[in-house]
This record gives structure tokens, sequence and C-alpha cells, in this order.
């Protein structure tokens, strides 16, 4: 990655995602999304093991989300919350 600049002992997470934005030249297309998905990790605190079971989680939810919608299409339950007697 080369030197880091003088006097700092770690570089912030915007370096890593402005690097990527100047380096278009030298990296494809994955690198620099790696880049920007390393620097997200650090920006929000996770190990890669955190980040890949949220991506997980995310994917399965996008997959649960279409499969409801294939079951029950995009209909309006107006009834849905009447399984309560009484108020709430």
């Amino acid at each position: 990655m080369g030197q880091l600049p003088e006097g700092r002992k770690a570089l912030p997470d915007e370096w890593f995602v402005d690097r990527a934005n100047k380096e278009i030249n030298g990296m494809n297309a994955d690198e620099t999304t790696a880049v920007a998905l390393v620097a997200e990790m650090k920006r929000q605190n996770l190990t890669l093991t955190q980040a890949l079971e949220a991506l997980k989680n995310y994917a399965n939810d996008i997959q649960f989300q279409k499969d409801l919608d294939m079951v029950y299409g995009h209909e309006v339950f107006e009834d849905w919350d009447y399984w309560h007697e009484g108020d709430i």
C-alpha cells in the first residue's frame, strides 16, 4: 500500500475509498469493490466474519421477500392483525 503519510500511525477509512477512486486505472472493478467493502467494514467496526454473516443474512432476507411475493403476490391484507381479541 505504500508509505503512511508523515506522522500517521494508521490510515483513516476515507483514505481507502479515496485511493480506490483515484486508482481506477490501476485497479479492476473487483479490486475497487473490495477496497470499498473493506473501508465500510472498518467504518462499521466489523470483522470479516461478521461482515460475511451480515451479507448472508441480507441475501436470505431478499430471497425470503421474493418468495413471499411469489406466494402472496402484492395483495394487501386488511384483516391481517385481527387475530387478537380486544384492544391492544
